[in-house]
């Protein structure tokens, strides 16, 4: 499974589950995200680059969260996605 795939998957899932929780889960899984983020972000400036295991073995997350998180703040400009390359 590709990257990609692996973001968009993770994005389809999280939608389909914020679809039915309620405005205060909606409120602290957002407080949790930002504060993830911020944590990323400091492991960046600290780091320079990264994987999406090494954020995930950081942070202590699965991959695929890490992969979420990553799309996310790429798409919203807070970091920049740099090589892209065939296989592991």
């Amino acid at each position: 499974m590709t990257m990609a795939q692996k973001v968009t998957g993770s994005v389809a899932e999280t939608s389909t589950m914020a679809a039915y929780a309620t405005p205060e889960v909606r409120g602290l899984f957002e407080e949790w995200a930002k504060a993830v983020e911020e944590e990323i972000l400091a492991f960046l400036k600290e780091k320079g680059k990264a994987t999406p295991s090494d954020i995930s073995a950081k942070l202590n997350i699965s991959e695929e969260s890490a992969l979420f998180f990553i799309g996310k703040m790429a798409r919203e400009g807070k970091i920049s996605l740099g090589e892209i390359r065939i296989g592991k």
